[in-house]
């Protein structure tokens, strides 16, 4: 933990033993999406909300076997994702594909590109050392296909950590940014 105790991991840490089961589960899992999400701008950040706003893109790749899932259903994997701390505003922060169809890509795996525009709630903020305030903004997408088969044992995003990350004006004049981190939680 950094130096004042605080710490953005969102809910509690695996035991080795739930390690363990959910590396087996990850591996069990029949559909597989890496996902990497690059924040161009954030701004506006409101903590009598809390909330703040961001744009940036979002990049997906899957297997050919996820894919036919999709194709069978006459469904696209955005339709299913929902970036779930958004807020409401003015207009609903969605994921907007850059190409009306995914891309398959010379090692058969199926790419596409996003963009996201929104506001979005902030669930952790730490005030314990006020008025050095330690604020996590975070970006929180499910897989939402409730007459399906995409539920966690079946579906499993795969954080993009090398390619991931925070433009030039993804910091908040103002704040210091401590870095930017990625990863898949149970829900």
């Amino acid at each position: 933990l950094p130096a004042d105790g605080w710490s953005s991991l969102r809910g509690q840490q695996l035991s080795d033993r739930e390690t363990t089961t959910d590396q087996q589960a990850l591996e069990d899992a029949d559909y597989h999406v890496q996902v990497g999400i690059y924040a161009t701008s954030t701004y506006d950040l409101d903590l009598s909300i809390p909330s703040y706003s961001s744009n940036g893109y979002v990049w997906m790749r899957w297997r050919e076997n996820l894919q036919i899932y999709l194709e069978e259903r006459d469904q696209t994997l955005d339709e299913g994702i929902t970036l779930v701390n958004a807020l409401l505003s003015d207009a609903d922060p969605v994921l907007t594909p850059l190409s009306k169809a995914p891309v398959q890509l010379e090692d058969g795996t199926y790419y596409q590109l996003f963009s996201y525009l929104g506001r979005f709630y902030i669930d952790k903020a730490s005030f314990r050392h006020f008025p050095f305030v330690t604020v996590s903004l975070p970006l929180v997408m499910e897989m939402e296909d409730v007459n399906g088969r995409l539920d966690y044992s079946h579906f499993r995003f795969e954080p993009d950590i090398q390619n991931s990350g925070m433009g030039l004006f993804a910091g908040i004049i103002g704040w210091l940014n401590r870095g930017w981190s990625i990863a898949e939680y149970r829900h």
